[in-house]
């Protein structure tokens, strides 16, 4: 039986510090491309909650990910190149699988 997610202003905000420190660990990876789409996978995210542009699939599957699976979906955004807000919310929304 899968655990019932409550999304909360908490739960979101718990998920968006892990991200937030996951991407972190990009910075000191000594390659400068790598750490920015790191930057930029995260500030994303961000921004796409914070702005109410998030669908509630989203946020469930988003707060659903343990640190290994945030790791993944970093390590996704790097090696599709990612560098634009647009296509890293695309990366983000296929591996999370939500259409919206």
């Amino acid at each position: 039986m899968k655990k019932e997610i409550i999304l909360s202003a908490k739960s979101i905000d718990d998920s968006l510090y892990r991200l937030y420190r996951i991407s972190l660990d990009y910075r000191y990876s000594g390659d400068q491309r790598t750490a920015y789409v790191a930057k930029v996978a995260n500030d994303t995210v961000h921004w796409w909650i914070g702005t109410g542009r998030a669908s509630a699939m989203f946020l469930k599957a988003f707060v659903n990910l343990s640190d290994y699976r945030m790791n993944t979906l970093i390590k996704k955004c790097v090696a599709a190149d990612t560098g634009t807000e647009s296509d890293s919310i695309a990366v983000i929304k296929k591996y999370l699988k939500v259409e919206n």
